[in-house]
């Protein structure tokens, strides 16, 4: 996984109107129309690597329009490189060991009867609210099962990939979901479970499950959890796919 980066172009209303995802740096062109607000705007370039952040700020007029040819490179050394190869190779470990269910010593259960074997220790470790969870029952004996009866199996698959990975992933899971309702699930454990990062992960993966079937509500859900990216994006999404949306809503 190589470092990766973000350029945010705000207008005078403080609006995000560019947003790119890029390897190890973004070269922005011919983006004139997203200054359009007749005031200034600001640049904030950031860069992020598994040893920690670095970010650049300028200044621009919507008059001149954004730069062209403008380039900010993610400027790193080889210790980033390695750390990431040590990190990817522990996220791959354990997710095997979260799939595999070797040395489980606790089961999860979802409210829809699904299961998921996992470990005492990686969930403590994660989640403030596990610890304290397997701490208060301790002198209960061993306690080997858990209902998790506010979350469906593919909420609480995605929760347990964050938790062992750090990564949000929603491959996988059976057609015909009623999205909305999973991350609406994910989103209320992110907040239970004192996972904030999760909830930036829905924040940035929501839209990647819209259609015109979903899309008002994604939006409503959004809107509820103060999703802001999400929100935009998801905006965006219907303003392009509109006919499709009153069509479906009839």
């Amino acid at each position: 996984m190589a470092a990766k980066g973000k350029l945010n172009v705000l207008g005078s209303d403080g609006r995000v109107r560019v947003w790119r995802k890029v390897g190890e740096s973004d070269k922005l062109k011919n983006h004139n129309d997203t200054l359009n607000d007749g005031g200034g705007c600001g640049m904030i370039w950031e860069c992020s690597a598994p040893l920690g952040t670095r970010t650049k700020q300028m200044a621009c007029k919507s008059t001149g329009g954004v730069p062209r040819n403008l380039v900010f490179p993610c400027v790193h050394n080889s210790g980033w490189n390695k750390a990431n190869d040590a990190r990817v190779g522990l996220s791959t470990d354990l997710s095997i060991l979260l799939k595999s269910g070797t040395y489980a010593d606790v089961t999860l259960r979802a409210s829809d009867g699904e299961t998921f074997p996992a470990h005492k220790a990686i969930l403590s470790a994660r989640s403030p609210f596990f610890w304290a969870m397997f701490e208060s029952q301790v002198s209960d004996g061993v306690t080997r099962h858990v209902i998790i009866g506010d979350m469906s199996g593919p909420a609480l698959g995605i929760l347990l990939n964050f938790v062992y990975t750090a990564e949000f992933d929603s491959t996988g899971r059976k057609d015909g979901l009623v999205w909305q309702d999973v991350y609406a699930e994910v989103l209320s454990a992110a907040a239970k479970y004192k996972l904030p990062i999760l909830k930036d992960q829905c924040d940035q993966h929501l839209v990647k499950v819209c259609n015109a079937d979903n899309s008002l509500a994604l939006l409503c859900l959004a809107k509820q959890h103060k999703l802001v990216h999400a929100e935009e994006e998801v905006k965006d999404w219907i303003a392009d796919n509109l006919d499709d949306v009153l069509d479906a809503d009839l």
